[in-house]
């Protein structure tokens, strides 16, 4: 008997797992099977806010983020970062008769970018006055992290950028001055060139910031060098250089500031909320999502527990969400991310484990397999399994604030601007969507 109880319930399974395809746009659709019926319901409508990021780490990711661009939904965004170099090698010393002849910093593409690159790109380049340093007793440099700088920008230009063609580098000329110094250092042998502590100590280092015209912030790598051109009298005079490497990386970290001045978000002055969660009702019906420059859209389920009034309701055995961009608000230069996780939050608002899923008998994290419908945009959408996610909070206390933040995978949450803006359950241009298929028993 228990067996033939064990193929029937496989059997529910089965028919379960093919009625997916089901277009079911309001109410239940009730499949018979004797005194089992399998239920699909698409009324219990998730909940969308918006979370503010407050602070996350910048240091140590291997990318240098700098520019700006202005986003109608998010506000300005810029972004700054801050750099050490190491003393060059040196075998031979220059001679008392080398002379200069440019100073450079050198920062190669990484080949990502957001925004429009077809506008100047301008960058300008401080020298610190401070050592780069964590706070208190922190190991890492923050988005809000900054270091003072001297008076005066040191370095400037502004170039068109082409981040996917064979030209892979930027190069920004320091002061001859400088270049003039460095030189003389290595002639005599100058002890603060010596070795990288003392010469971080005499040279903090630098901070690249945009201009006052960009329309999009590049990546680059954190292979950044610092490069003193000269040359030595001979017969056939040839120019060589020294090279300054970055160095250290964990004190590289990029600076991410963001005026909501006019937007939504702004308007309800985000980042003074005591609780740092804002209702998608105050925010047209819509939840904001990029990471790096503060904003998460988390999803709840608080009727959820309706399911367990509904007519011999004995258990969850699938739940589908799909989770649809909205319309018009990803063309041109905003794009969507490519990925978006499900991480498990509290009332607590962090990011907690991911939702996975069982892929060729591997278990993976769900990223979303995004699908973008270049026609109409009608069924762009990410789609998550939240079975195992809704049988475990079907059970949890009423008034519990659990849910899912929607986020890149790590470590792209805080290096890539890719942001997001999804409609809410009674959005009219686009709507979030739980599909849930339950077992009764009459």
């Amino acid at each position: 008997m228990k067996r033939n109880l064990y193929y029937l319930f496989a059997f529910i399974v089965c028919i379960a797992t093919a009625c997916t395809k089901a277009d079911v746009n309001f109410g239940s659709q009730f499949l018979d099977n004797g005194n089992t019926q399998i239920v699909k319901v698409d009324t219990i409508q998730p909940v969308l806010t918006t979370v503010y990021v407050d602070s996350f780490t910048t240091s140590g990711t291997g990318v240098a983020l700098i520019g700006g661009y202005t986003d109608p939904y998010f506000g300005v965004v810029s972004s700054k970062s801050y750099f050490e170099f190491s003393p060059p090698t040196v075998e031979t010393a220059p001679t008392v008769k080398a002379v200069f002849d440019s100073l450079t910093i050198v920062l190669k593409y990484n080949k990502t970018f957001y925004g429009d690159t077809t506008q100047p790109y301008s960058l300008n380049v401080y020298q610190l006055a401070n050592n780069i340093l964590p706070k208190g007793v922190s190991t890492t440099l923050f988005n809000k992290d900054t270091i003072p700088a001297l008076p005066g920008v040191i370095g400037q230009g502004t170039y068109k950028v082409m981040p996917n063609t064979i030209i892979d580098t930027i190069s920004i000329r320091l002061p001859d001055a400088m270049a003039a110094t460095f030189l003389q250092m290595l002639q005599t042998k100058d002890d603060r060139i010596s070795a990288t502590d003392k010469f971080i100590d005499y040279f903090k280092g630098v901070c690249i910031a945009p201009g006052n015209s960009n329309s999009c912030i590049m990546g680059f790598k954190d292979s950044i060098t610092m490069r003193l051109y000269y040359k030595e009298p001979a017969a056939v005079t040839t120019q060589q250089v020294f090279k300054f490497s970055m160095v250290n990386n964990t004190h590289q970290f990029n600076n991410i500031s963001i005026d909501r001045t006019g937007t939504v978000l702004g308007n309800l002055n985000f980042g003074s909320l005591t609780k740092k969660e804002i209702p998608s009702t105050s925010t047209n019906n819509i939840a904001y999502g990029q990471y790096i420059t503060g904003a998460m859209p988390k999803i709840s389920f608080p009727t959820l527990r309706s399911l367990l009034q509904a007519n011999n309701y004995k258990g969850i055995l699938q739940a589908r969400l799909m989770v649809v961009p909205l319309k018009n608000t990803y063309t041109g230069l905003y794009t969507l991310p490519p990925q978006l996780r499900l991480s498990v939050t509290d009332i607590n608002n962090q990011l907690g484990s991911d939702l996975a899923a069982s892929v060729n008998g591997q278990t993976v994290t769900q990223t979303g397999n995004l699908v973008i419908d270049e026609m109409s945009g009608q069924n762009t959408s990410y789609q998550y399994d939240v079975t195992s996610y809704l049988q475990q909070q079907i059970s949890a206390s009423p008034t519990s604030q659990n849910g899912l933040l929607l986020v890149p995978p790590s470590p792209s949450h805080t290096t890539k601007f890719d942001r997001i803006l999804v409609g809410s359950a009674i959005n009219p241009n686009s709507r979030i969507q739980l599909i849930i298929y339950y077992l009764a028993v009459q």
